[in-house]
């Protein structure tokens, strides 16, 4: 019985043993087939894969971080910057599989991080595919890797920063945003090299020296790049392509940069002819507005033509203070500073006003403060030219405002005090076509000692109207171009639609053409001068015929100027 007993013990023990190995077995069996299987969808994937687009988004734009090539992937896990809200990756497939097979693909991209995701694919063309994956929610960073990629950190940074500074050659060099995606770099023309120097240390690409990039570039140090510009003619640069030895870089804005060169110009008074422009940037600037104490002047410089009016211009506006840097005030004016239009004049020794279309502002130089004198962006209305009357202690504002009907405006002069920059009162001046995105009209209004002068609309032709001191007005056809403080001034006459003349008018009296002038006729401060950009003439009253400008000849340049006039000279 006993014998009997152990037989089956023994029995069951062996059952048991074989099934526990046969169970064991099975499982093995069945992790190596799983072993093949994901080896296998991984080698599918590494196969299928093309490339891979990093980027990044917010509500504003997207821009691209990285993109790596199958055949230029990374051997060692890196960190790149993540400098917006959201980041994304696409990853380009090449397979004879289905969308579905492709789609599986995703499940294999591992990912590091308390993020959330979204994904989807869409199929390119036949056989390619486009897997994508979109991050939100990033705290600090997140991490990914698929395929037989080394795994790729994307880290919250700061933008890398850059400083571009003159070389060893004398010169100037300013940088100015130009869009949301491109830069502009003015230098003078006769630079030798610009330093190029970055926030951080970065990644030195240098091949024995020579060239960073294939730039005619070399590293100076760590941080810093010597760019030989004489080898560089108007030529975009990229400089997002410089990244830091954290995986930092410059914001997408650099990735292209406009070269300019400008010749190198001094400012002058005249008839003096002396040197009044104090400012290493002064050859950047079309303009020079100086202050009534001479201790500063405002840079105008043109950024071209306007993008959304015809005949407008670009401006960039730039303060200069004795003993101070330059100071940008505004890189990117929609205005028409450089045109027919008055619309930026110093108030004080101590403010300037500057106008815009829909925004005139005053900047105090005391207090870095800028004071809105009035904004528009509500309610229609267009500020076309503006002036200060010292005399009356005010400023004047000429506006257009829809008067309801298509095209048709109403025309209109504000009047502000100066102290306090408070609306006193609103006048009406006429109706006035304007069509939308055409250039603006033209109605300039001058101040002189003995009253004001303002061009308001007519019937066939506009008509300037002149309010004395004592409160009398008088007015007649044509559109101011320039006065005296004794009751004389010169109009503007329209012949035909490309014809023009020009009148004297004394006040009360009849007007007289003014014998034929080469070129156009403008305001020179006091002064009127006649030129077509290669040859000046001033006119001379006491003679009543046109002189040559003193030291007109050469290479110069002779602004409207409504009050002091100053002239540029080539150096």
């Amino acid at each position: 019985m006993k014998r009997r007993m152990l037989i089956v013990v023994l029995g069951t023990i062996c059952l048991a043993s074989i099934w526990v190995m046969t169970t064991f077995y099975r499982s093995q069996m069945m992790k190596e087939a799983a072993k093949a299987v994901t080896a296998g969808e991984k080698y599918a994937f590494e196969q299928a894969f093309q490339r891979v687009l990093i980027g990044q988004q917010d509500d504003q734009s997207s821009s691209q971080v990285a993109e790596f090539e199958r055949d230029r992937m990374p051997r060692q896990p890196i960190q790149l910057g993540l400098h917006k809200r959201e980041a994304f990756i696409h990853i380009d497939l090449t397979t004879n599989q289905s969308l579905e097979a492709a789609e599986r693909f995703l499940s294999q991209v591992e990912l590091f991080g308390d993020v959330k995701y979204s994904t989807s694919v869409r199929e390119v063309s036949r056989g390619n595919y486009q897997l994508t994956m979109t991050f939100s929610d990033i705290k600090d960073q997140l991490a990914f890797r698929f395929g037989n990629i080394p795994t790729i950190t994307l880290r919250r940074m700061e933008p890398l920063t850059l400083a571009v500074l003159p070389g060893k050659s004398e010169g100037a060099v300013l940088m100015l945003p130009e869009s949301r995606e491109s830069r502009s770099l003015y230098i003078t023309e006769g630079l030798g090299d610009i330093l190029l120097q970055f926030s951080e240390p970065m990644i030195r690409k240098e091949e024995a020296g020579r060239s960073v990039d294939g730039y005619p570039a070399v590293w100076l140090d760590e941080r810093t790049i010597s760019l030989d510009v004489r080898k560089v003619n108007r030529t975009a640069l990229d400089l997002t392509q410089f990244h830091s030895q954290r995986g930092n870089y410059l914001p997408q804005e650099y990735r292209y940069v406009a070269l300019y060169k400008k010749r190198p110009l001094s400012w002058l008074s005249y008839p003096e002819s002396k040197v009044v422009g104090f400012s290493s940037f002064d050859s950047f600037y079309e303009q020079l507005i100086p202050s009534p104490d001479r201790e500063s002047y405002l840079g105008i410089i043109d950024r071209g033509s306007s993008k959304s009016r015809r005949g407008g211009r670009q401006v960039a506006l730039v303060l200069e203070q004795k003993g101070r840097s330059p100071l940008l005030i505004e890189p990117m004016l929609e205005g028409t500073a450089l045109s027919r239009h008055s619309t930026i004049d110093w108030l004080d020794a101590g403010r300037f006003l500057y106008v815009e279309e829909k925004l005139g502002t005053v900047y105090n130089l005391a207090s870095g403060e800028k004071t809105p004198l009035f904004d528009e962006s509500s309610t229609g209305s267009i500020a076309l030219e503006m002036a200060v009357d010292n005399v009356q202690g005010s400023i004047y504002v000429i506006f257009v405002r829809s008067a309801g009907d298509k095209n048709l405006y109403r025309l209109e002069k504000r009047t502000y005090r100066l102290h306090d920059l408070k609306l006193e009162k609103t006048e009406s001046l006429g109706e006035t076509l304007l069509h939308p995105r055409e250039q603006l009209p033209a109605f300039p209004i001058k101040v002189r000692n003995d009253g004001v002068y303002y061009t308001v609309p007519g019937g066939q032709e506009n008509r300037t109207v002149f309010v004395s001191r004592k409160g009398k007005s008088w007015a007649t056809e044509g559109e101011i171009v320039w006065a005296t403080d004794s009751g004389e001034a010169v109009l503007k006459r329209q012949k035909s639609q490309n014809a023009k003349k020009y009148m004297f008018w004394k006040i009360g009296g009849r007007q007289r053409e003014v014998s034929l002038a080469r070129g156009e006729v403008l305001a020179f401060g006091p002064y009127l001068v006649a030129g077509d950009g290669l040859r000046y003439q001033v006119w001379d009253e006491r003679r009543k015929r046109w002189e040559p400008l003193e030291l007109a000849e050469g290479d110069i340049r002779v602004p409207a100027a409504q009050r002091t006039p100053l002239y540029a000279r080539e150096r």
